[in-house]
């Protein structure tokens, strides 16, 4: 199956290559996209999860990594947001709960921050909120981003040239 796959994914490849006008970060996507249609896999119209695991299509990313690619979060409530949006894109899971805040900010060499409480409810309690309260996660509070939230994120990713 590797061997087809590897064949697939040259073919893939040299048509999207032909698309120069597509900036780089796109011809990946839609690399991985076409890739995932071909093999019948990835997140389909029913809304399922792909059976193949994340790294073997390139999308496996720490959240060191993703921070990398945005400007860097200045506020606790920004940073909270940021998490809530590599949850939901690459690690596809809807919702956050404060541990996985707090261990994600450790494991990216953030400080976590002193008053969580304070610093979560300013991201849930603008007009503009970036999170909102999610269903309980694991029997305890859990928040999910905001359209706010999705587009502030969205707005620091940097542009490739």
């Amino acid at each position: 199956m590797q061997e087809e796959i590897l064949k697939l994914a040259k073919e893939i490849a040299n048509q999207i290559e032909k698309e120069k006008g597509l900036p780089e970060k796109y011809q990946i996507e839609t690399f991985k996209l076409i890739l995932q249609n071909s093999l019948g896999i990835g997140m389909g119209i029913s809304g399922k999860k792909s059976t193949l695991p994340i790294g073997l299509i390139g999308d496996e990313k720490s959240f060191s990594e993703f921070l990398n690619q945005i400007e860097e979060p200045k506020t606790n409530p920004q940073k909270f947001t940021a998490i809530a949006y590599y949850y939901e894109i690459y690690l596809k899971e809807i919702s956050v709960s404060q541990e996985n805040i707090i261990t994600t900010m450790k494991e990216a060499g953030l400080l976590p921050p002193k008053n969580f409480t304070r610093d979560m409810n300013v991201a849930t309690s603008s007009k503009n909120a970036l999170l909102m309260k999610a269903d309980p996660k694991d029997g305890k509070t859990a928040w999910r981003l905001t359209r706010t939230g999705r587009s502030f994120i969205e707005g620091k990713i940097k542009q490739v040239q």
